[in-house]
């Protein structure tokens, strides 16, 4: 527990927690909802935020329906704020279960969820004897408050001040990827933080531990519960591989003969769907690189992508610049993760192919790399694999992909890059025979 902070009127020092329902009218305009049940729902959202805040010694100091700010007066312990916003993201999933209820079981939690930027400052407050008249530094104050994009450029994600985090103590501190540079918001200059999320349990480590189901956690057995089901989903996608392979042969211009490029975008409109459908609030765009030997230098070219179409133009990169990472993956035919993309950009880590992977609304935001191959030999556990390509997968989530858990996402795709591994062989068979075939 924090320790109990008394009131005293006069200037104090605090840890500031705003949060903002992101695209409020826009959420209860589409799921037509009443000026009753938007008041409830908006209840619900203030009871989960306060509290979150009194269970860390913080005090809400001012709400507006859809979001409001919380004071943490500083005591012996600093970091009571961020403690508050990790409890309340949470428990986001709990508010979506409650909204559904208050809608009357007619949205299903999924749609019920609500999507917030969340922020903590720290700087000075004048708590006066009444709570509601507090207030400190205006220009500071209400620029923390006013720029809630910049401030907070994801939802559901806690981004902090480099004045907060100053005050944090080593663990705590070591949790903030520094996300923007020093820059000025009105009359607040400040570097942005964000919050590094954390690994799950995996059931891999439960069953390691040889533990009995009563020795399980309740988010192990939420995560076992949720990996299930999407090993059915993953099952059911590379059902539908099969079905579109079907349709494609069943084409008479197909001659009854499954081509590399059939195969490559039945397979990757599969995987796209399944990702879809086990991550429901996240945006995923899908790409295969192939090598060009022929090219001088050595290349990889981009042969297909989805959701969006292929641009115009060959998109190339030279195997010889190991600036980028799905060239890495291919060279050391090893997965290469980038949890955050922003961040490996900003600390020199990662490196645009392409003036659109620049752009934000391009939605990338976490990266894996998967090499594609096949194995030529293998004696006991030492395997000779030959790379024949590059699967990317990019997320608009950051810390979606994690290096702790590449073998996990590797064993879950193991299937869908055995599909890209034999349209690769079949293009080289292909290319073999035209070059074989006289003139």
């Amino acid at each position: 527990m924090v320790e109990e902070t008394t009131r005293r009127e006069g200037l104090q020092l605090v840890e500031i927690l705003h949060i903002d329902t992101e695209g409020s009218q826009e959420f209860f305009t589409k799921l037509e909802v009443s000026a009753a049940e938007k008041c409830e729902c908006q209840r619900l959202l203030f009871n989960l935020f306060s509290q979150c805040c009194q269970q860390f010694g913080g005090a809400v100091a001012s709400w507006q329906g859809d979001g409001g700010h919380a004071f943490f007066p500083v005591g012996y312990k600093s970091g009571n704020s961020i403690q508050a916003a990790r409890d309340f993201i949470s428990k986001l999933s709990v508010l979506a279960q409650q909204t559904a209820t208050t809608l009357g079981r007619r949205v299903t939690p999924d749609t019920a969820r609500r999507k917030f930027r969340i922020k903590a400052h720290f700087g000075t407050i004048f708590f006066a004897a009444n709570p509601g008249l507090d207030s400190g530094p205006s220009s500071e104050l209400d620029a923390f408050l006013k720029y809630e994009k910049e401030l907070a450029p994801f939802v559901d994600e806690l981004f902090i001040t480099e004045q907060l985090r100053a005050q944090l103590g080593g663990p705590e501190r070591s949790l903030f990827q520094r996300h923007k540079e020093a820059a000025p918001y009105g009359s607040l200059s400040t570097a942005l933080y964000r919050m590094q999320w954390q690994p799950k349990d995996r059931a891999r480590n439960i069953l390691e531990a040889g533990r009995s189901p009563k020795d399980i956690t309740d988010s192990e057995w939420q995560f076992l519960k949720s990996h299930i089901l999407s090993q059915r989903m993953n099952v059911t996608a590379r059902n539908s591989i099969t079905t579109g392979l079907i349709k494609l042969i069943s084409d008479p211009q197909s001659r009854g003969q499954i081509t590399h490029a059939g195969l490559t975008t039945v397979t990757i409109r599969a995987l796209y769907n399944y990702l879809r459908a086990v991550y429901l609030h996240h945006a995923f765009h899908i790409a295969v690189w192939r090598p060009v030997q022929h090219d001088e230098p050595a290349c990889l070219e981009k042969i297909a992508s989805y959701p969006t179409k292929q641009p115009p133009g060959r998109v190339l990169v030279s195997l010889d610049d190991a600036r980028y990472r799905m060239v890495r993956a291919f060279n050391s035919c090893s997965p290469v993760v980038t949890s955050c993309v922003d961040e490996a950009r900003l600390n020199g880590e990662w490196v645009d192919h392409d003036a659109s992977e620049a752009d934000r609304s391009h939605g990338l935001h976490s990266a894996l790399q998967l090499p594609i191959y096949r194995t030529k030999k293998q004696v006991g556990e030492y395997a000779e694999k030959e790379t024949m390509g590059v699967l990317s997968v990019d997320s608009d989530k950051p810390d979606f992909f994690m290096k702790e858990e590449v073998d996990v996402w590797t064993e879950d795709l193991v299937g869908f890059l055995a599909n890209l591994a034999l349209a690769e062989h079949i293009y080289r068979v292909g290319l073999t025979e035209q070059q074989q075939s006289p003139s």
